[in-house]
């Protein structure tokens, strides 16, 4: 990869792709600047943004919702995100409200009809609203796109916290290669409050409030471990549930509880057991 303005969308599929192969190991990404290995492994780390209100944003990819010769299109002033709930629910929201929902694993292309679609006529590009009526007609390109964009689809992400678990970045180093890594700012050798404050980060990260749901400690630990070491140039060795449970974000009736009740994960995800 060169180019330091790359899509994260585009690099989040393609992990999520690999994350689900069964005959693709690992994904490797090369380059020779820093700052695309920097977006790169952020990318990997975490697939998502979270946006002020605390929810998970996704990223979008280059290419367009299409379906045969219709594309979804949305006016170019417009405020649009694609946000993934706990529950796995993928909403579209324009313009600060909720126009669409659907599964996260959704064929993008069954979407098309829930939003304003373009299409070729003629020599002339004709825009109809979701209701199929209200047709718009433009002469260029131009005059299309300076009052409408494409809808891209998100980049559904299958892992949350252990992207580097099957993903590495190198970077070129004189004759050679080697792996891209950046020191955690909570990490500091020797610092006793090192893995306490990783906690910390990581529950916000990738944790979210629901009275309703409880996490196990052990699946919490485990996503933890393979985040963390990823994260460090100490050695990630022995337990840290009781580290995890003094900065569990919520009440706990004592540090021996299995459960961390009122907390989730922001979404459903696979564990790939590498």
């Amino acid at each position: 990869m060169t180019d330091p303005q790359f899509v994260r969308g585009d690099l989040v599929a393609v992990a999520a792709d690999v994350h689900q192969s069964s005959t693709t190991d690992r994904l490797t990404v090369f380059t020779d600047a820093t700052e695309v290995a920097a977006r790169a492994r952020n990318c990997l780390q975490q697939p998502f943004a979270i946006t002020a209100a605390g929810t998970t944003r996704l990223y979008e990819q280059s290419t367009s919702i299409r379906e045969d010769i219709v594309t979804a299109v949305q006016r170019r002033t417009t405020d649009c995100e694609w946000i993934l709930s706990p529950d796995g629910e993928l909403v579209y929201y324009h313009n600060g409200n909720a126009s669409l929902s659907c599964s996260r694993d959704v064929a993008f292309n069954t979407l098309v009809s829930g939003f304003p679609r373009a299409y070729q006529q003629g020599g002339k590009i004709i825009v109809s609203n979701a209701a199929g009526d209200n047709h718009l007609s433009y002469e260029t390109r131009n005059a299309f796109f300076e009052a409408f964009e494409f809808v891209r689809p998100p980049a559904v992400p299958t892992w949350l916290a252990a992207g580097l678990e099957f993903g590495t970045v190198l970077t070129q180093e004189g004759t050679g290669l080697r792996e891209y890594r950046v020191q955690a700012s909570w990490d500091r050798p020797r610092l006793p409050t090192r893995d306490l404050d990783a906690a910390t980060a990581f529950f916000a990260t990738y944790t979210v409030s629901d009275s309703d749901t409880s996490l196990a400690v052990s699946a919490v630990e485990a996503e933890f471990i393979a985040w963390i070491r990823h994260q460090s140039e100490e050695p990630i060795s022995g337990s840290f549930a009781t580290n995890l449970k003094s900065r569990f974000p919520g009440s706990l009736s004592d540090l021996y509880v299995d459960e961390l009740p009122g907390r989730t994960w922001r979404y459903p995800f696979e564990t790939s057991g590498r």
